[in-house]
Order: structure tokens, then sequence, then C-alpha cells
């Protein structure tokens, strides 16, 4: 099997988490913050009605495809912070179909999973890793990619039961009230889990995600990452052939490298 630089196998093995949100942290050591005063943490009742509302319509699908837009901070060799701006497109058919596509300023990336195989792949210099997978996307999340999934919170939205997932650990919610994202009138949340502060605003009537933030608090003066969820389409026809790659000639295959949380990648490697 092919060996590569490591920061190229970090940027593969850690793609499915950066798919979505294009996450990236700097290799420098991040900034401590300040203690943070003490928080009184509450769990207001609408805010857990509109994310349940919200995770049964996502969990009603038998299948979904999403298209995001993405902005992530990322420390330049100077250690000021910069943003990155991308697109990824995802399509999910349950209980085994997962395919994501990262574009635009970070390496491109695509993941196939097909309920047998999860492949990674770097379209550009046609790089790919592949490792066997559980029989289901919950549990590919899950037990393949283990403790990173929790640091990001909108990957939830893709399990079986997404309101289990996004309150496990839970430490937070709070109703914050209406706002208008891209035309669209939302309920806009504020959350709290372990190590990552996140807002979420779902749209009123369709119940819909239309925009998430999360501020990781171990990333000290991070600014917020943002995801904007765009063409949601509930139920659509997806041809078996949109979850496993179709490897092209001179193709590379390298060794998976499982991620941890949050990922990181070098800033040579994040472009």
């Amino acid at each position: 099997m092919l060996r590569v630089s490591s920061s190229t196998i970090r940027a593969a093995a850690g793609g499915l988490l950066c798919a979505i949100a294009g996450v990236v942290a700097a290799e420098q050591p991040a900034h401590s913050a300040a203690p943070a005063a003490s928080v009184q943490l509450i769990k207001d009742a609408r805010a857990l009605a509109a994310l349940k509302s919200m995770s049964e319509r996502l969990a009603s699908a038998r299948s979904l495809t999403v298209r995001t837009d993405n902005t992530v901070p990322m420390l330049g060799p100077n250690l000021q912070w910069i943003s990155l701006v991308g697109t990824a497109r995802v399509a999910l058919e349950r209980p085994n179909g997962l395919f994501i596509a990262r574009a635009g300023d970070q390496t491109p990336m695509e993941i196939y999973y097909d309920g047998k195989t999860l492949t990674l792949h770097e379209p550009v210099e046609r790089l790919y890793a592949e490792v066997s997978a559980p029989a289901t996307v919950d549990a590919t999340l899950t037990e393949v990619f283990g403790p990173a999934l929790a640091g990001f919170p909108y990957l939830a939205l893709l399990m079986s039961d997404p309101f289990a997932a996004l309150t496990t650990d839970l430490g937070g919610a709070l109703y914050v009230g209406h706002s208008m994202i891209d035309g669209v009138k939302t309920e806009h949340l504020a959350l709290r889990s372990p190590g990552v502060d996140w807002e979420i605003w779902i749209g009123a009537e369709d119940r819909l995600p239309r925009l998430v933030q999360a501020k990781y608090l171990d990333l000290g003066k991070a600014p917020a990452i943002t995801t904007r969820f765009h063409d949601w389409s509930l139920g659509p026809q997806i041809p078996a052939a949109t979850f496993r790659l179709e490897k092209a000639a001179g193709a590379k295959q390298i060794d998976y490298v499982r991620a941890g949380a949050p990922v990181a990648a070098s800033p040579k490697a994040g472009k």
C-alpha cells in the first residue's frame, strides 16, 4: 500500500468530518482561553421541542440530499485567524448509503459508503483510502469515526435518530427566538455540548436546518465555524452507484488513519 506524507493522510482520514463543515484546526498550539465565568445552563422545553420536531422530519426521510456553504476559521502561518470558504454536497439513503463531496478552499474530498466499505477519495491527486465498515450509516459514523463524531454536532443530522444523537450529554438548550435566514423564518436555538457551544436555526414551517454555527471551546479564540444548508430534498431516488467510488486509472491507495476530535491539519494541508 502506497505511503504518502502524513499531512495528506490526515487530510484524507479526516475527510468525512471536514466534508460538511470543512473543519480545520491549525497544528500550532491553541491559545488558552481565559477561565470562563460560571454559566447557568438551562434546558428550555421550547428549544427541545423545536429540535425534536426537526429531528423527526429528517428521520422520516428514507433518503435525502442537501448542499452546504461553509466558512471555516484557520490559523495562518503568522498565527492570525483567516477564513476558508467551501461547499459540500450530501446524499444519504438509509440505512446504508452515504456520499459527501467537499470543494472550495480546502483539499477536495469525496466520501463513499455503500454498507460494506467506507472510501475516502482525493480527486486531484487521485488518492483513496478504504476501510471495511459496519452495515449502517449510524454504526459507521459512531464506530469507524468514533470520538470525532461528538465534536461535530451537524453530523448528527445524518443519524437515524438525530434527536438522540444531538442531545446525548447536552448541557444546555436555550430558545433564542425567531430569525430570517435566506428569506426563511427560522427558530433560533443555542445549545451547549461537551467542548462546543453551538447554535442552530430551523425552518419554522418546514422544520429543516438552515444554519449551524459551532464554537469549539478548546480552540481558544477561534471564531465560529458556519454551515448554511440549501436545496434540501427529502425522499429522492438516488442511484446505487452514487455510494461507490469508480476508481480512475492511476488512482493510488493510501492507508486509512482513524481521525480524532477535532481534526487537525497543517495550513499547507488545509489548502
